[in-house]
């Protein structure tokens, strides 16, 4: 084989894995897109089993009207690290949050807010109030029988009747995401 053929095939070999990225890019794009939003669906999943569990421990110690104290504790401390998909997804807990050093697809829990905080890599994904679109923030929040219906949480009228993470501002995924 000449030097002429083997440029040749060198260059058709290019092309060709050209075209295959330029095919396969917005397969490929949608794809890590569907993983996001999926593994974002997924810890918010195990968070409200954790949730659930926790409700059921204090049911069981005969607590339940203590529950409103898990309020102010970071949830991830219910569920492996691993559960997130591996210890480089958590960044930990911090006191004051630089929201531009985080990265995307990570993350934290801010003690300042009690929340726990989610940097999305695809926000052109959401239909988010937060202010921040590229953000989307959780908190616990308990589940009650508001019997005397003031619209509030009161622990001498009202029943505890769970506990959940629930995003701080509404969000949801874009129509058209296989939801």
């Amino acid at each position: 084989m000449n030097g002429g053929q083997l440029f040749l095939k060198l260059v058709v070999s290019l092309i060709l894995l050209l075209m295959l990225l330029v095919v396969g890019q917005p397969f490929f794009s949608k794809m890590m897109q569907n993983f996001e939003r999926t593994a974002v669906r997924q810890v918010v999943t195990q968070l409200n089993s954790a949730a659930s569990f926790k409700v059921a421990e204090y049911i069981a110690l005969d607590k339940l009207p203590e529950l409103s104290e898990q309020l102010t504790n970071n949830p991830l401390m219910w569920l492996e690290l691993d559960d997130l998909g591996g210890y480089d997804r958590y960044q930990g807990e911090i006191e004051v949050l630089n929201f531009q050093e985080l990265n995307t697809k990570q993350w934290i829990y801010d003690r300042s807010t009690n929340r726990l905080i989610y940097k999305v890599e695809y926000p052109e994904l959401l239909i988010n109030e937060d202010p921040i679109a590229q953000r989307i923030q959780f908190h616990l929040q308990l589940e009650y029988s508001d019997l005397n219906e003031d619209g509030r949480f009161d622990a001498d009228n009202d029943k505890i009747t769970g506990l959940v993470i629930a995003p701080v501002y509404p969000y949801q995924w874009r129509q058209g995401t296989d939801n």
